[in-house]
């Protein structure tokens, strides 16, 4: 029993290491700018290489984003469409933080099998895409595993938009399991079992189903 807990417990302490939530690109939509739940280019691995290869050595990595930039992109004529690149870099020498930008002109030698009249229409991708805007209403610290306010989900093949579908979601108030322990010491009937006040009670639930919004299941 005492392995059990403590490989769970070195579980635990290494699980941050390996989750952590990703910040996304940028996709403009009817006329506005939603934050891209994905990072497109990294689903082609030559495309994420030349990526990797073409930032400067100063770019400022971190946990939150792995790749080092932030990529904007646009749907145009029906395709979905890279316009710039941004990376943040860190100069060492003046000790202050500045942004690369990387237009279409100095993308196109890495792009260059999906360059269309002056565009880059990402071709390689086929999937879905969801972008996002307002509050997040769900988050999970890991990848892009959140949801926030109002949502489009896209659905594309080879670069081209088939289907753009809009959702719009929010919480419903349910049981936060981090505040039911406060809960139960609330309304436990202390007065009826005075034995029991200042000891040490553990609680365990266990076999139960929770729906998406944090609703148990009957």
């Amino acid at each position: 029993m005492k392995k059990m807990v403590l490989c769970i417990l070195l579980w635990l302490a290494v699980l941050p290491l390996k989750a952590t939530g990703q910040s996304g690109d940028v996709i403009r939509l009817g006329g506005e700018e939603w934050v891209l739940m994905a990072k497109p280019i990294d689903y082609d691995s030559l495309l994420c290489r030349r990526m990797g290869d073409l930032l400067p050595e100063n770019v400022s990595r971190s946990t939150g984003n792995y790749s080092g930039y932030t990529a904007f992109w646009e749907v145009r004529d029906g395709y979905l469409c890279l316009q710039r690149v941004e990376a943040d870099v860190y100069d060492e020498v003046s000790k202050k933080e500045s942004i690369r930008v990387y237009e279409v002109k100095d993308l196109q030698p890495i792009f260059a099998a999906y360059c269309r009249v002056g565009t880059i229409q990402a071709r390689w991708f086929s999937g879905e895409l969801r972008a996002g805007k307002g509050d997040l209403v769900r988050y999970v610290h890991d990848g892009f595993d959140r949801n926030m306010e109002t949502e489009r989900v896209l659905t594309v093949r080879s670069g081209k938009v088939l289907e753009t579908q809009t959702y719009h979601n929010y919480r419903r108030a349910g049981l936060n399991l981090m505040k039911a322990q406060g809960e139960i010491v609330r309304r436990f009937p202390w007065n009826r079992f005075s034995e029991y006040q200042g000891e040490r009670i553990i609680f365990s639930i266990s076999d139960f189903q929770l729906t998406a919004d944090g609703h148990f299941i009957d």
